[in-house]
């Protein structure tokens, strides 16, 4: 599979793509370094080659938007294999469809937390999580951000993940 572009060959591959943009601050006692990651599904290796991720048209840019905490975002894309781009503004990508849906429920479900312990076992619980399940549940989080487009409509879904996974205590 390629097309010719400009001249040149170029492979047709399809990359999923996670930009991080600045956010207002937490209001809590703890200053955390937050970003908001916008998760892009199926984006062409000449977008992000010609950096036209932000220029995609109708608008429909992000599957789900979270905040993020970045460090142990970083740390934990970095694991699933995503690659940072080199460009001042950071872009993550990765030809991982898997990997993509793991750091998705992973942002949604963090968001709502606040337990430093909460927050490793679910690092542990996206780890072993079967694809089945994870494909599931990001499809609830991407259905309930494309009907109510808030950052708020996904606590409900991200509720419910902890009750069934038992981090709600």
């Amino acid at each position: 599979m390629s097309r010719k572009v400009r001249g040149k060959i170029k492979e047709n591959s399809i990359k999923y793509v996670i930009k991080l943009k600045w956010i207002k601050p937490l209001k809590r006692g703890i200053y955390y370094k937050t970003k908001l990651a916008e998760f892009i599904p199926l984006v062409s290796n000449y977008e992000l080659e010609n950096y036209k991720v932000k220029k995609r048209k109708n608008n429909e840019k992000a599957m789900v938007k979270a905040r993020v905490f970045l460090p142990e975002f970083m740390h934990l894309a970095k694991v699933l294999g995503f690659e940072r781009d080199g460009r001042k503004k950071v872009l993550l990508y990765s030809e991982d469809g898997e990997a993509f849906s793991r750091i998705l429920v992973y942002a949604v479900v963090r968001q709502t937390l606040r337990s430093e312990i909460k927050k490793n076992i679910l690092k542990e619980i996206i780890k072993k999580l079967p694809y089945l399940e994870v494909r599931y549940w990001s499809s609830v989080f991407s259905r309930y951000f494309e009907e109510y487009r808030n950052i708020r409509a996904l606590y409900r879904p991200a509720r419910a993940f902890k009750e069934v996974y038992g981090l709600d205590g």
